[in-house]
């Protein structure tokens, strides 16, 4: 059996949103410069703050219509940022980070950018640890992303 050369459109999507949070860097336009991994991090295995695990989260059925399908799922990037001095700054910081680099993004009709890959991408709800982590000077948070995708997601 051969290996398929192209990912699935979900997993393109997934990967399109690492990529973006991995080009954050500090300056005038964004706070810090993540650390970006595709998976649960333990605070200890940090390199850097603020930490992003970027996960695919709840999704609906696939609808098809005329042998194409439509699919609404979400990516979720849950958080770390440590502060000394104010957690929910930080948080509130690497959220407005997240929200403003995929929206950017979404809006791009390049090759391979959200606004190409996807049909929609919205910024979906946030949550904090609302401080249950001040003691250790860390700050947990998740952000959710809405992807529409239109095509075969099952195809490669």
């Amino acid at each position: 059996m051969t290996t398929p050369a192209a990912e699935p459109l979900r997993q393109q999507v997934v990967d399109r949103i690492i990529t973006v949070l991995e080009t954050i860097t500090a300056g005038a336009d964004f706070w810090a410069k993540p650390q970006v991994v595709r998976r649960a991090i333990d605070p200890k295995e940090a390199a850097t703050f603020p930490v992003y695990g970027v996960f695919t989260g709840d999704g609906q059925d696939p609808e098809e219509r005329n042998g194409e399908y439509s699919e609404e799922f979400e990516v979720v990037v849950k958080g770390i940022v440590q502060s000394t001095t104010d957690t929910v700054r930080a948080q509130e910081h690497a959220i407005a980070d997240i929200r403003k680099a995929i929206d950017r993004d979404s809006r791009l009709g390049t090759a391979g950018a959200l606004g190409a890959l996807t049909v929609s991408t919205r910024i979906g709800r946030s949550a904090t640890d609302e401080g249950d982590n001040i003691r250790e000077g860390l700050g947990y948070f998740a952000q959710w992303i809405k992807v529409r995708i239109f095509g075969d997601p099952f195809a490669i």
